[in-house]
């Protein structure tokens, strides 16, 4: 909705706007350069640091699930460090970041690159 309306005020692209998630909108506004950046977030790299940490817990192996629990998050009803494993998001803010997200499989190429987008992901690489 801010793009639209900044795109309705001729300002769109030259006032910074973020996103969250990388969406196909975002990832399509931030090819066109409406966006500057979405946050990517890879739920593979989640899910395999989860069930890595789940199948250590239930074998009791500590030592494992210590290895993956790497940093810690403060809990916020008893305020003490809670051992973590975190992936870290990652800011998309160009056409090579639009294609990693493809390639990682989170978005599709085939939703990110229609109509007026197919031309900025061909420059971008992205087939």
């Amino acid at each position: 909705g801010i793009i639209a309306r900044l795109k309705a005020n001729g300002v769109a692209g030259k006032v910074p706007v973020t996103g969250q998630d990388a969406s196909i909108e975002g990832l399509q506004r931030v090819l066109a350069g409406t966006q500057c950046m979405t946050v990517y977030k890879n739920t593979n790299l989640e899910a395999d640091l989860a069930s890595k940490l789940a199948i250590a817990v239930i074998k009791g192996d500590k030592s494992a699930a210590d290895a993956l629990a790497t940093k810690t998050v403060k809990d916020t009803t008893t305020s003490q460090d809670v051992k973590s494993a975190l992936a870290t998001p990652e800011s998309i803010s160009d056409g090579a970041g639009v294609k990693k997200v493809i390639d990682d499989g989170f978005q599709k190429a085939s939703d990110v690159c229609t109509g007026a987008y197919a031309k900025l992901c061909t420059d971008a690489g992205i087939s």
